[in-house]
């Protein structure tokens, strides 16, 4: 009688689990992504990828090592045996990937350190198309859609793949250049250091407290002779006004 007892009370219970699709299971995988705009796919092997996989092989507990370079990115996925601790093995990467950061060419973004997510898997993909350009298709996918989605009820993200987002074309006149004595790179380096946007600081107005913002983004370009000229090639300025 209390084994019959038994069984039914576990039978109802196994009607009662919850059975999710998508479990969230801590799987000891890490993925390292770092960028290196307008590096070639050798380039990237070369200078980003090796480096970090001959430096992550030290980690304790690496199972499999995997890596994928490609034009201005590198990828690397490592697999870590099931008794080894994601949290512990990502920190052990990230140190070892921190101690090789100055042996990286100049221009590499910082690596993007991560932790695989099962639940973090897109689970739902729209795709969005219209006898239109594709900068308003853009537009329209992230003010009129993802906005509005973000805002639903249990949803983690969105991102957009595809888009083209607004960029300025900047057309150098290389013989100008040549006869000012400059090069590319001394424009490049203008634009960085005088299209930025600081903190100004704060003003207190009796109970009020203002906060100051210097304003240095430019909508027009105009490089001159006075703004770059050979005496000033290693901290050139260009003003912002109209183009000649």
């Amino acid at each position: 009688m209390i084994n019959l007892l038994l069984v039914v009370i576990g039978w109802f219970c196994f009607q009662q689990l919850g059975v999710d699709q998508l479990p969230n299971v801590e799987l000891p995988i890490v993925s390292v992504a770092t960028s290196l705009r307008g590096g070639s796919p050798a380039e990237v092997e070369t200078s980003v990828t090796r480096p970090f996989e001959e430096i992550i092989n030290t980690v304790q507990g690496v199972d499999e090592l995997g890596s994928i370079s490609r034009e201005g990115i590198s990828i690397i996925n490592i697999v870590f045996v099931n008794e080894r601790n994601r949290d512990a093995a990502a920190q052990d990467v990230r140190d070892k990937v921190n101690s090789v950061l100055t042996r990286l060419p100049p221009g590499t973004d910082p690596p993007i350190i991560d932790k695989f997510e099962v639940d973090a898997t897109p689970v739902l993909t729209l795709a969005v198309s219209a006898p239109r350009d594709l900068k308003e298709i853009t537009y329209v996918a992230d003010k009129q859609l993802k906005q509005n989605l973000e805002t639903v009820q249990d949803v983690g993200a969105i991102s957009l793949v595809g888009a083209r987002t607004r960029a300025v074309q900047v057309n150098v006149d290389t013989d100008r250049l040549r006869a000012l004595g400059l090069t590319v790179e001394d424009v490049r380096t203008a634009l960085a250091l005088q299209n930025i946007e600081v903190p100004g600081g704060r003003v207190e107005q009796g109970q009020r407290e203002l906060v100051l913002r210097t304003l240095g983004r430019m909508e027009v370009v105009r490089i001159s002779r006075e703004s770059l000229s050979p005496m000033s090639a290693a901290s050139p300025s260009i003003f912002p006004g109209s183009r000649r």
